[in-house]
C-alpha cells in the first residue's frame, strides 16, 4: 500500500511539474502531512469513513441530484490549495447537489491527518478514506480521461452521465458555471422499461395448438390479428362475430405478449376447425389472421 501510495504521489507531483522534495518527504515521514492544525475553537475533526472499490463503485453513481466529487490527499499541495473554494461551493450548493469527497492518503491518516485538515477547513461535506490494491480500476470507474493525478474534480448530471471534470485545481467561478447549467438539466425520474410484445416470444407453437383445442372445444373461438396485415373494414369483423361466433383479438403492429410461434399454432388450429364445419371458403376469409 505504501508503494501505491508514493507512485500516485509521485504521479501527481509529475503532473504539476513542481517540487518533487513532496514526495520524498512523505515516503520519508510516513506520517501526517498535513501542516494546517486546528484554529482554537475549530469544530471537532469530521469523520472520515473508509471504504473499499466496492463501496466505491456505489458512492460515484448520482442519487437523483447532480453529485460533485473531489478526489486529494493531504500530502497534494495543489489539492490543498484549492480546499477552501470547495467549502465555499459545498456552501453555496447545499441540498441543491450532492457533494462528496474522496481522500487518497495513507490509511494511518484516517483518523489523525485527515480529519485534521477537514477541521482546519471548517469542511462540512462527507469525506472517505479510499484503500483498494488496485487504484487504477477505481480510477478507470470514474473517467478513462483521469490519468491518475491530482486534485481531480468530476460533475456529474442526475442521470449518471459526467457533465464537466479537471484534473487540477478548479477556478471557482467555472465551477460555478458548471454546476449551474447542470441544475438547469431536467432531474431524471426512475421509469420502468416495458419490454414489447415483439421481443417476447415465450410461448410455443404447441402451446398455442393446446389453447386452441380447449377454446374449441368450449364451443369458443377467436383469431389473433397482428403485423402489417391488409386493412380490413370493422363490419366484416362484426359479421364474424354474428355469423360464424368469431372474435378476433387485436394487437396493432405488435406480436401479442403470447409469441409468434403460439400464435401461429393458436390461429391455424381454429381456422382448421371452422373450415371443417363451414367449408374451406373460411381459409380464405380467415387469411387476415394466417400470418
Amino acid at each position: 500500500m505504501l508503494q501505491a501510495k508514493s507512485s500516485r504521489a509521485w504521479a501527481t507531483i509529475i503532473g504539476w511539474l513542481t517540487a518533487p522534495v513532496l514526495l520524498i518527504s512523505a515516503i520519508a515521514a510516513q506520517a501526517p502531512t498535513s501542516t494546517i492544525a486546528p484554529s482554537k475553537g475549530s469544530p471537532v475533526p469530521p469523520v472520515v469513513i473508509k471504504i473499499d472499490e466496492k463501496r466505491f463503485a456505489e458512492l460515484i453513481k448520482p442519487n437523483g441530484k447532480p453529485l460533485l466529487i473531489n478526489f486529494w490527499a493531504t500530502w497534494c499541495e495543489p489539492c490543498r490549495e484549492e480546499f477552501p473554494s470547495l467549502v465555499k461551493i459545498d456552501a453555496e450548493y447545499k441540498e441543491k447537489i450532492d457533494f462528496i469527497t474522496i481522500s487518497l492518503d495513507f490509511e494511518e491518516e484516517l483518523n489523525t491527518g485527515v480529519p485534521k485538515f477537514l477541521a482546519a477547513m471548517k469542511a462540512t461535506m462527507p469525506t472517505y478514506l479510499l484503500i483498494t490494491p488496485d487504484e487504477t480500476a477505481a480510477i478507470s470507474m470514474v473517467s478513462k480521461d483521469w490519468a491518475g493525478g491530482l486534485p481531480f474534480t468530476v460533475l456529474y448530471e442526475s442521470g449518471g452521465k459526467i457533465s464537466y471534470f479537471r484534473q487540477g485545481i478548479v477556478r471557482h467561478d467555472i465551477l460555478q458555471k458548471e454546476i449551474d447549467k447542470v441544475l438547469t438539466v431536467p432531474a431524471v425520474i426512475p421509469t420502468q422499461i416495458v419490454e414489447l410484445p415483439l421481443l417476447r416470444q415465450i410461448r410455443s407453437i404447441d402451446d398455442g395448438i393446446a389453447d386452441a383445442k380447449r377454446d374449441v372445444a368450449k364451443g369458443e373461438y377467436s383469431l389473433f390479428r397482428y403485423g402489417f396485415s391488409p386493412s380490413v373494414p370493422e363490419e366484416f369483423f362484426d359479421g364474424l362475430k354474428t355469423k360464424y361466433s368469431v372474435s378476433v383479438r387485436r394487437s396493432g403492429c405488435f406480436i401479442p405478449v403470447e409469441g409468434e410461434e403460439y400464435v401461429k399454432g393458436y390461429n391455424q388450429t381454429v381456422i382448421s376447425t371452422l373450415a371443417e364445419r363451414h367449408g374451406e371458403k373460411m381459409r380464405g376469409l380467415l387469411a387476415f389472421a394466417n400470418q
